[in-house]
């Protein structure tokens, strides 16, 4: 079964766009296209994605990794394995500020970091 757990919508030191703010989907999508594109280059064999979800302010966004307990514990899936290992590594060492190619994608975006 697919499953997955939440990493973040950015480095955990880095400031975020904040959910109920004017320009808060524009700035999320890019924030975590950008921290997904980081993740891949740290964790290699992980498949991130994006999900929203519900908040009481309105819908917020966050990379999320995915993985296939079942396949990973049985050996039937190739890859399986090192798919749920990225998962974990990532959820225990999110990384605490965005890297140099992050900060280059974040300028295309339009987002200048203080």
């Amino acid at each position: 079964m697919l499953d997955y757990m939440t990493i973040g919508s950015s480095p955990v030191e880095e400031s975020c766009a904040q959910v109920g703010s004017d320009d808060y989907s524009k700035k999320s999508r890019i924030e975590c296209r950008v921290f997904k594109h980081q993740l891949k280059r740290l964790f290699p064999d992980g498949t991130f994605g994006i999900k929203t979800f519900p908040h009481d302010f309105g819908s917020y966004s966050e990379v999320v990794a995915y993985f296939d307990a079942d396949n990973a514990e049985s050996g039937l899936s190739p890859g399986a394995k090192e798919e749920m290992d990225a998962a974990y590594a990532a959820e225990a060492n999110t990384p605490m500020r965005w890297d140099e190619q992050a900060i280059e994608e974040l300028k295309q975006g339009g987002i200048v970091l203080s």
